[in-house]
């Protein structure tokens, strides 16, 4: 039995040997041109609203409003505050540093209290 024998060189050149593997592709690169369209894509402001229909009142702007506070006598201080972006009207009741008592009313219903102390008022007037 004759046997062949098969002698395996190692070279530095790629023509001296075949290829069993094509190689990888190269990555494509983006060209400048590519590039520049990307980020000039991405710095254009969008003038295109996000909803569609805008039913909110135009005079809903947020007002700012400096807070204030007053002491009204025997312990009691009135302020306004800010929470959450909504506006407060605070009364506290404080015993030397201690505070008692402390109760919060939105500013939306400063118009209803105001009505109510007056007839309270009034109330207090007649008796």
């Amino acid at each position: 039995m004759d046997s062949q024998k098969a002698s395996v060189s190692l070279t530095d050149s790629e023509s001296d040997s075949e290829q069993l593997f094509s190689p990888p592709p190269p990555k494509e690169k983006y060209s400048n041109e590519k590039r520049k369209a990307r980020v000039e894509k991405k710095e254009e402001p969008s003038k295109k609203p996000r909803t569609d229909y805008n039913f909110s009142d135009p005079t809903e702007e947020r007002k700012i409003i400096p807070p204030i506070s007053a002491y009204l006598g025997k312990g009691v201080t009135i302020s306004i505050k800010e929470y959450r972006k909504s506006f407060y009207l605070s009364l506290q009741k404080t015993v030397g540093e201690d505070i008692k008592n402390r109760f919060n009313m939105n500013l939306e219903q400063l118009g209803a209290l105001k009505k109510a102390i007056n007839v309270f008022y009034e109330h207090i007037k007649k008796n």
